[in-house]
């Protein structure tokens, strides 16, 4: 993995993205309204909708990133959060001894030697015709969470197989295939 950042690099980073985002959203609307004028043509204003979906995610990013960080300060974790080695851009992050991960709205940690199994499945999602395979986290005292890791649908984070590199962290994991 990439990064080796401390977590108040990437909430600044999160932070000027979004200022970015808005700035930009507002120009798109404003060019996107005097075309629309232009023509006469008001639906075209409706574009600005995929724009606002990306807006959300940088909202929820950044939101996801302070939820990090007060976990960690919670719970005497401050150290792990000065040794980022990867982001998604969206719920979890891998550290040089553990995983802080969201799930269901809130922030968790683990260690990689407290992984019992990982596993990989693949769902179908009918309403938006897109393929989904998560990696499926099992712990020792049988907490389970999931990550993505390749979809067709559009999506706000950045996806990436992290089976090998939890299996470098800790080679005692059993992958079932």
């Amino acid at each position: 993995m990439e990064n080796k950042q401390f977590i108040d690099d990437y909430i600044k980073f999160a932070k000027e993205d979004m200022k970015f985002y808005f700035l930009v959203g507002i120009v798109v609307f404003v060019v996107l309204f005097i075309f629309s004028y232009i023509v006469n043509f008001y639906y075209l204003l409706i574009l600005i909708i995929f724009h606002l979906l990306l807006y959300v995610g940088k909202i929820n990013a950044y939101n996801n990133l302070k939820k990090f960080k007060t976990y960690a300060i919670t719970n005497n974790l401050t150290d792990e959060l000065n040794n980022i080695e990867y982001f998604n851009q969206e719920n979890y992050i891998l550290t040089l001894n553990g995983v802080f991960i969201i799930k269901k709205t809130k922030a968790c940690y683990f260690r990689y030697d407290d992984i019992k199994e990982i596993y990989k499945k693949s769902e179908y999602t009918p309403k938006v015709h897109s393929w989904d395979e998560n990696l499926h986290i099992v712990l020792k005292n049988n907490d389970e969470y999931s990550i993505l890791i390749f979809s067709t649908a559009l999506v706000n984070e950045e996806f990436r197989d992290i089976t090998n590199y939890l299996l470098d962290k800790n080679p005692k994991i059993l992958f079932k295939e």
